[in-house]
């Protein structure tokens, strides 16, 4: 399974979609008044390959690692290229959008497109220099500045406009089909923290607590225990709660009613091991899973009602409404995808596999 480690790929994706064509190229790509060249689609897998392979922690960039199994139908290469493609028709969709409600790019906005244009070509030494690096793709640094306008248009629809409000309606509906409330018992497998006499944690002056190595000894001793918890809540389910509390070798002061994983950003908390049985629980079942460090017995918990209401739990939804707003966008622009046309035989040889990423 591909491990997600930043945010949503349509947050941070160079959008490569211009309105007319690029020189002499074609058009190979419309919606509505929006065209993509086959230069700029070009630019704009080349961008998105980057943003994977900088936000997923396991593609390996070479033939052989794109072509492995990502699951029992596809290779890593067929999924990317899918939501590769997914992205660019929502990015013109976007753009349509703002355009056909009568948006306006403000002053402020030329500013800023033109700013990250200038920061690229000081940053490239040159503007001759970019539009060499761009020629291979079929841009140069007008198309690029277009590249940038549509960005500007896109990240406006989703959060600077009414077209998609997030009601309460819609946020609870998000809630209930997104999240999985966890609790976890971690027990340390590899290292456990150092106590001064007093027996409080030691803490290095980065602020961070000091971890030791632990014996072959007591990491038996940590093993056997991780048996034992197990067989407890197997057994006697209703002590899960007891047991989080009292035996938990992390922190859990600020999570007494859990932890909220999210589907469209399931690795967000960095806890890779949990999160990949996340959904895979039924309610109220238990599960051992490792990682590297330690060992999580995990239980899914019955979602609370509201809990982004929570005092408590609050904190862990600060972005539920960001994330509606993209899945409200995700599911409009679906709608309008057997609109858009392309034009396959000037696309269908780009893939993740061949296309050279580009890092701006």
């Amino acid at each position: 399974m591909i491990k997600k480690i930043g945010s949503y790929i349509l947050l941070f994706s160079m959008l490569a979609c211009c309105f007319g064509g690029c020189g002499k190229q074609k058009t190979a790509l419309q919606y509505e008044d929006v065209r993509l060249t086959e230069g700029m689609y070009h630019y704009l897998f080349a961008s998105l390959k980057n943003y994977y392979l900088t936000t997923f922690t396991d593609i390996t960039d070479d033939e052989d690692g794109w072509n492995q199994p990502l699951n029992d139908t596809q290779t890593y290469a067929e999924y990317v290229d899918q939501q590769i493609k997914e992205t660019i028709y929502q990015m013109v969709i976007a753009a349509s959008m703002f355009d056909q409600n009568g948006y306006q790019i403000t002053k402020e906005g030329e500013e800023q497109i033109q700013a990250l244009l200038d920061e690229l070509v000081e940053a490239f030494g040159g503007r001759s220099a970019l539009n060499a690096d761009l020629a291979a793709m079929g841009l140069n640094d007008a198309a690029l500045k277009k590249v940038f306008t549509l960005q500007y248009k896109y990240e406006h629809v989703l959060y600077d406009t009414d077209l998609l409000p997030v009601t309460d309606k819609a946020r609870e509906a998000y809630y209930n089909e997104k999240y999985a409330c966890l609790k976890f018992i971690y027990i340390h497998l590899v290292k456990d923290y150092e106590y001064d006499d007093k027996g409080n944690k030691k803490i290095a002056e980065n602020g961070n607590y000091v971890m030791r190595n632990l014996t072959e000894q007591e990491k038996q001793a940590k093993k056997e225990k991780v048996t034992k918890l197990t067989a407890q809540c197997q057994e006697n389910p209703e002590r899960f709660d007891v047991l989080y509390q009292a035996e938990n070798e992390m922190d859990v002061t600020y999570y007494p009613n859990g932890f909220y994983f999210n589907k469209d950003n399931l690795y967000k908390l960095q806890l890779e091991a949990v999160a990949d049985v996340a959904f895979a629980l039924e309610e109220g079942e238990i599960m051992t899973v490792f990682d590297q460090t330690g060992a999580y017995i995990v239980k899914r918990c019955p979602l609370p009602e509201r809990a982004y209401e929570d005092g408590t739990d609050s904190v862990q939804f600060a972005e539920i409404d960001t994330d509606c707003k993209n899945d409200l966008f995700i599911r409009t622009a679906e709608e309008h995808y057997e609109q858009i046309e392309i034009k396959e035989e000037r696309l269908s040889s780009l893939s993740v596999v061949n296309v050279k990423a580009v890092a701006y």
